[in-house]
């Protein structure tokens, strides 16, 4: 069902479009009086491309991708792994520090445990 047109004809064409009678691919090429080719609602905009509704879904895209992302094996593994690292410096730092002197070692452990339940140290 295509239609010959003047290329120039832009009221034409424009008018053939609106009734569906040129393919898809010269639809797409030709300019419209509104930001889609469907029906235009608020603002020259179909309801689906509107701003405010497409913000709205990449924020729900967003806030979904976040919740899998959280919940996802790799990150959780990554948090252990950085939880364990944390450990292991400590670890390596009470080394440092007491120098496997035992008496050096219980006073600082001792003073780690002070220094928690003060607060200051998490």
């Amino acid at each position: 069902m295509e239609k010959e047109i003047d290329e120039n004809d832009w009221k034409k064409k424009k008018y053939l479009i609106w009734q569906g009678g040129i393919s898809f691919e010269k639809r797409c090429n030709v300019f419209h009086n509104h930001r889609c080719y469907r029906n235009a609602t608020k603002d020259g905009y179909c309801w689906q491309h509107h701003p405010d509704k497409v913000a709205e879904r990449e924020k729900l895209s967003k806030d979904i991708r976040k919740i899998k992302w959280e919940n996802s094996p790799l990150n959780i593994a990554m948090r252990k792994i950085k939880e364990l690292e944390e450990e292991i410096g400590i670890l390596k730092s009470q080394l440092a520090i007491c120098s496997y002197d035992s008496k050096k070692h219980k006073s600082y452990v001792k003073e780690q445990k002070r220094q928690i339940n003060r607060g200051a140290v998490k």
